[in-house]
């Protein structure tokens, strides 16, 4: 969740500058933890769970990207720490997966 909550302080901070790139932080942003939930709740090895699985590391490495594109003080931690997440949501809820 600090992920998301920093994703909206950054969104904010570029928001008038960039109001397009805010809203791409902001949905990426949320839709982490929305994924991570998704696959945590479904049967291990399912079709449901890989997709939540797919669909959180690529919410993670559009926030990364956006994250970047921003050139904000900060902005470059928070993608470094997206990308962080990304490795531990695959090895956490990947392991015993199937390849997409």
């Amino acid at each position: 969740m600090s992920l998301t909550r920093e994703g909206y302080a950054l969104a904010d901070r570029v928001k008038e500058g960039d109001p397009v790139l805010a809203l791409q932080v902001k949905k990426a942003a949320v839709a982490v933890p929305a994924q991570v939930a998704g696959a945590l709740g479904a049967v291990p090895g399912a079709t449901e769970r890989r997709d939540h699985l797919a669909e959180a590391r690529g919410a993670l490495a559009s926030l990364a990207r956006h994250a970047r594109s921003c050139g904000l003080p900060g902005s470059d931690e928070l993608a470094r720490r997206a990308e962080l997440f990304d490795r531990s949501v695959l090895f956490e809820l990947g392991v015993g997966e199937k390849p997409f």
